[in-house]
């Protein structure tokens, strides 16, 4: 083998997957590294086209929870795909530590899961991942979860049939694992598979290749546990069509270690109001009737001052997690150093 392809020389081999071999590897002019996804063959082999197409994919996807295209090149036995170099632990590998994971955990990294898998279904025309599993989710060292390896995915309008069953046993549903055609609802599938995987530590790409059964899931929320069994219905129509559908569903649940203190802000915050409303009647009482009661007034102003307090302080919040996404665009634009065109 060449150490040299095209203007980017191999460090090292990184994984090997069905269309061929990925690198790290370092453009020689600008010394940067990236990931380098090499397919040999001849020039009009399924592979080679296939490895073309996802590129073209990636092209038209700018998503921080995406690697970016660097560069595609084709030589006379190769084409190459040239990516973002993503640093962190697979999926796979966090649950190889740490399975089973708690129900807390396991729906901070299905609500990130299902956001970006949210993004694909959401693109006209729609994109369907097609080979959802642990093994193509990068966490970071800042914990963002990332999606790799497009190369199973297929972008149409509708049900779409591949040509032939892509995806991973086990984490496909019926209808994929039968040839037919599928639509979103089969990444909904598979995203629910793998929830139950973090859940139990029972492997689906094993024998006998399906999610472990219900009575073997630990004690669920009633609704995390109905979102699960809704979402590996055999029947497509039974499911939520969509990740976006799903992940509007997950964000309903929310992590028990902190329902109290919400429970109790909640009750806290209604309470001020009443008590501001309460204090506000008195004062239109008093004016109605040409009194004036001081403690009423003070009352008031300090209970809308309360209020007013903790509702900039939440939006303070929210605009804090708006600024840090634009912050992330703003880097990742100013890393792609080339311009693909092919």
């Amino acid at each position: 083998m060449r150490e040299i392809y095209s203007k980017y020389r191999i460090i090292k081999e990184l994984g090997e997957g069905g269309m061929g071999k990925v690198y790290l590897v370092e453009h020689e002019s600008l010394g940067k590294r990236y990931a380098m996804k090499l397919c040999e063959g001849e020039a009009e082999c399924r592979e080679r086209k296939q490895l073309k197409n996802e590129a073209e994919r990636m092209k038209m996807l700018d998503d921080r929870r995406i690697p970016y295209l660097v560069d595609y090149f084709e030589e006379e036995d190769v084409s190459g795909l040239v990516m973002e170099y993503v640093t962190g632990e697979t999926l796979a590998e966090r649950i190889a530590r740490q399975c089973p994971f708690s129900e807390n955990d396991t729906l901070v990294i299905m609500k990130k899961l299902a956001a970006v898998v949210a993004f694909l279904h959401a693109q006209n025309p729609q994109l369907i991942y097609g080979d959802i599993k642990p093994e193509n989710f990068i966490i970071t060292p800042e914990g963002e979860l990332r999606l790799i390896d497009f190369g199973t995915a297929l972008s149409g309008h509708g049900e779409l049939r591949p040509e032939k069953m892509a995806g991973t046993y086990g984490y496909c549903p019926p209808e994929q694992r039968g040839g037919k055609s599928i639509s979103a609802a089969a990444d909904v599938y598979a995203m629910a598979v793998l929830a139950v995987f973090m859940l139990t530590g029972i492997d689906p790409s094993k024998p006998p290749y399906h999610a472990a059964d219900p009575g073997e899931w630990p004690k669920l929320s009633a609704g995390f546990a109905a979102l699960l069994t809704e979402a590996l219905s055999a029947d497509p129509a039974g499911r939520p069509q969509d990740a976006g559908i799903m992940l509007g569903r997950l964000q309903k649940l929310r992590p028990e270690k902190n329902a109290g203190i919400r429970a109790a802000a909640a009750v806290l915050y209604r309470g001020l109001l009443f008590a501001a409303i309460s204090a506000g009647m008195l004062m239109i009482r008093a004016a109605v009737l040409g009194r004036i009661y001081l403690a009423e007034e003070r009352i008031f102003f300090t209970l809308c001052g309360i209020i007013a307090t903790w509702r900039f302080l939440r939006s303070l919040r929210e605009r804090r997690g708006g600024f840090t996404l634009k912050r992330e665009w703003n880097v990742i634009y100013t890393e792609k150093t080339e311009r693909v065109s092919f």
